[in-house]
């Protein structure tokens, strides 16, 4: 649950008749900590309030709302349902109070605020999907059944409710439906998240032990979340603070989608221009996109801000690669390292510029290195595979790839180029029975074809 842990909040401000016909107390929030972007905007809002500004309630919740102070929202909409509300119908008061009592944990209450609105006739398919998935987690499995199905009803492609729809199929033993309602998302949306893993089960429990594999490791890949809940999309446009703004660049620079980051971390560092974490992601975005050249004017600056911190180095150490500056990279990986040994990251940075420059063993040292640090991601793997590869030390390059296989199961590199390795050691039959997993995980993946190849020209050479 997303919650502001930092101060106490409180029913502080006693405002004046122009929030409405008498005095009412607002919520307001209390004690230090308070993001500053955020704290601005709550002040206008409550300046508004003050004026008597039409709306202004609604938009005070709206703002807590769209930046996590759930506990202030809350109160805020229902302070709004007291009194009328010209251009908010009480439906949709009801939705939006429903919404932060889920994000709060009180599941039965935001069911019955899903129900009220449903009761004053919203008819919108997120106030159903949101309330039978709330039935689902209360147990009551044929009424969220019923709400889901009415959600569908009204938007048939609605993902949140064939996904919720799903979870009910498989609770009810009935997988089979489950692969009818999740084929339209598979279809129009391949990549959404939890589709694969719903479909991983469901075909487990057919008895499918292949199709379920290949539903894992599409799993493992996938990266979109749609919500189709216009209203909420609406409520977020008010997001302001420096945490949230981050988190969404910081989620599209994970999803592969670096213009969009930067589109967002550029208005974020016009606002708060000497945020460490704000520097960072941008220099992470602009490297990303290979905009080498402007991601080392932003790092001077931001280096004499922050002196020792040690992303900072590393991302100047990748500008400065892409440049092909490869001596001074080296001295401000040196440097990162040196502030943060713990950091994997950079050590897998040492061991591409060490495979870069033709120092093989030097890199797989930088590799395992990377590897008995915190998460370390298959790219690792593979790229100690690579370094003992380029020294032909297949054993070593056989025991990697085999670790890889057993750390991330549902991915077909390990066990693409373990077969190749194996090839290398003259064991065909180890090696046809890693290309076969391969195949079973991702037939499509670039590097079967090679092994596919060697195992071909190996059998006629026998």
């Amino acid at each position: 649950m997303r919650r502001a842990a930092s101060f106490l909040w409180a029913w502080l401000l006693t405002l004046p008749a122009a929030c409405g016909p008498q005095a009412v107390v607002l919520p307001r929030p209390a004690g230090e900590g308070l993001d500053p972007l955020l704290r601005a905007a709550i002040e206008r809002a409550l300046a508004a309030c003050e004026r008597g500004e039409p709306g202004a309630t609604v938009e005070l919740a709206k703002l807590y709302d769209a930046n996590n102070q759930h506990e202030l929202a809350l109160a805020t909409y229902e302070l709004c349902l007291t009194r009328a509300q010209p251009d908010v119908p009480a439906a949709e008061l009801h939705y939006h109070r429903g919404r932060v009592l889920a994000e709060l944990e009180r599941g039965e209450e935001a069911e019955r605020a899903f129900a009220a609105a449903l009761a004053l006739g919203d008819e919108y398919a997120p106030t159903r999907w949101r309330r039978g998935q709330l039935l689902l987690e209360l147990g009551r499995t044929a009424e969220a059944r019923a709400e889901l199905e009415r959600a569908l009803a009204l938007e048939p492609a609605c993902i949140p409710a064939r996904l919720a729809l799903a979870r009910v199929a498989l609770l009810e033993d009935r997988p089979a439906d489950v692969l009818t309602v999740l084929a339209p998302v598979v279809a129009r949306q391949p990549d959404e998240r939890f589709v694969h893993g719903l479909l991983a089960r469901a075909r487990q429990a057919l008895g499918d032990e292949a199709g379920a594999r290949e539903e894992r490791a599409l799993e493992e890949r996938a990266t979109r979340l749609s919500s189709n809940d216009p209203r909420s999309a609406e409520v977020n446009r008010r997001a302001v603070s420096v945490f949230l703004r981050l988190r969404g660049a910081t989620e599209a620079l994970a999803a592969e989608r670096p213009r969009e980051a930067l589109k967002q971390l550029e208005a974020l560092h016009a606002d708060v221009p000497e945020d460490l974490a704000v520097l960072q992601t941008l220099a992470r975005a602009l490297v990303q996109l290979g905009e080498h050249a402007r991601a080392l004017e932003l790092l001077a600056g931001a280096r004499a801000l922050h002196a020792d911190d040690f992303k900072l180095e590393l991302y100047t150490a990748l500008a400065l690669q892409g440049t092909g500056e490869l001596p001074l990279a080296a001295e401000h990986l040196a440097r990162a390292r040196a502030l943060n040994e713990s950091y994997g990251p950079t050590h897998v940075a040492l061991g591409e510029l060490a495979a870069r420059s033709g120092r093989a063993s030097e890199a797989e040292r930088c590799f395992e290195r990377a590897l008995a640090c915190p998460e370390a991601m298959l790219r690792t793997w593979l790229s100690l595979g690579e370094a003992q590869r380029a020294q032909s030390a297949w054993e070593r390059a056989a025991t990697t790839y085999r670790r890889a296989s057993e750390e991330f199961p549902d991915s077909a590199a390990p066990f693409a180029y373990l077969a190749e390795v194996e090839l290398r050691r003259g064991a065909l039959d180890a090696a046809r029975a890693a290309l076969a997993e391969a195949e079973r995980r991702n037939a499509a993946h670039p590097h079967i074809a090679e092994v596919q190849r060697l195992l071909a020209a190996a059998e006629g050479a026998r």
